[in-house]
């Protein structure tokens, strides 16, 4: 759209800052309607609304400083340049954990670029996200930079990733839905960028501070209900720390980690995002259960609730809750790591046993997170 990517970065970001007022003025109304269909808890659609929001300014400050390079050559009569020009049409396909932050992680950057947008929304969220890019269309954006399409994946999806006028695609989601995008893309040799699953490790160090750890460890795993692709899916513990980083995870997990309705005030942890969902994690739980259980506390209607009821202390070769992404809220300890297939986040305590481990350890991010006080 020339009458979009030929506009110069200055006046690209004047709209991505009043796109971002607009957002600013609907979050209570967003983050609502995010509630209601995801299942988060309020306060966390809050923050994910508002998001949308701070990304729409930050990538605002990037729009007019796009730019290119001067290279010298052998030849001192000569030289090269580098020009940094919109991509073009930018298709996003975003999943149902984090449809608003996720969407605005491909948006923001693709507007300051100059390039035009098509969001395919999970089918289970589409609501918040089709409000969110009605208040940034309202921004005075020209018609076409900003679309949105709902429908099945296999149908919308397929159809956006293989037209030949899309010139990127950038996903979230399964791997095995990212492995066909790319394969669907290749015939057209179009761009492609994959934010895929995987199975987190914290590992924790035996000179760790064990309150301030089991403190990180009940974050990442139970934030949005463990609904997360960076949540904290396996934790490995050094053997000196073990019971006593478990016992305290656990008292911590069931004391401040509380199950409720996404609308109530003292809730912490919503329910999860759809009955087959449940039915994944109680199918991960009910493999699990063949090895060992340690714990089982909270029951509703005599079924294991959707929170934090069990965790188990060992991992096996072969079982799901060390290789398969769990997108639910359960605890497990590894004292093994044999047969894992995934891996994005390894967490360390101390800064040069970290960045040892770092180099060793041979997944896609490395992060040494200070847990809160």
């Amino acid at each position: 759209l020339p009458a979009w990517s030929a506009l110069p970065g200055v006046k690209r970001a004047q709209r991505m800052h009043a796109a971002a007022q607009k957002m600013h003025e609907q979050v209570d109304e967003i983050s609502r309607v995010l509630a209601m269909e995801q299942g988060k808890p309020l306060f966390q659609a809050k923050l994910e609304a508002s998001r949308v929001a701070e990304n729409l300014e930050y990538y605002a400050g990037l729009a007019d400083k796009l730019r290119g390079d001067y290279i010298p050559l052998d030849d001192p009569a000569k030289f090269g340049i580098t020009l940094r020009r919109p991509i073009g049409v930018v298709v996003a396909i975003t999943p149902w954990n984090f449809p608003l932050t996720l969407m605005a992680n491909k948006l923001c950057p693709a507007l300051a670029a100059g390039c035009t947008f098509v969001l395919k929304p999970a089918s289970t969220t589409p609501l918040a996200s089709q409000m969110a890019i009605e208040a940034i269309q309202s921004a005075g954006f020209p018609a076409g930079v900003i679309n949105i399409v709902h429908g099945s994946g296999a149908e919308i999806g397929d159809a956006l990733v293989t037209h030949k006028k899309v010139n990127k695609v950038a996903f979230t989601g399964q791997t095995e839905t990212g492995k066909r995008i790319m394969k669907l893309a290749a015939d057209n040799v179009t761009r492609v960028t994959l934010e895929l699953g995987g199975s987190d490790a914290m590992i924790v160090c035996d000179d760790t501070d064990i309150r301030r750890a089991t403190a990180a460890a009940a974050i990442g795993r139970f934030f949005n209900a463990g609904q997360a692709c960076l949540a904290v899916k396996r934790i490995f513990l050094f053997e000196k720390i073990a019971e006593e980083f478990m016992t305290k995870f656990s008292d911590r997990a069931a004391k401040e980690w509380k199950l409720g309705p996404q609308f109530a005030a003292d809730s912490k942890m919503g329910p999860l995002h759809t009955e087959q969902q449940r039915a994944e994690v109680e199918a991960q739980v009910a493999d699990a259960a063949r090895f060992e259980r340690l714990d089982d506390r909270l029951r509703v209607d005599q079924r294991p609730a959707a929170g934090v009821d069990q965790h188990y202390a060992r991992l096996h070769s072969g079982q799901r809750l060390g290789v398969d992404q769990m997108m639910g809220p359960r605890r497990q300890r590894a004292v093994q790591g044999d047969d894992v297939r995934f891996g994005e986040e390894a967490v360390q305590r101390r800064q040069l046993r970290a960045e040892r481990g770092a180099l060793r350890v041979g997944v896609g991010i490395v992060g040494q997170h200070p847990a809160p006080k």
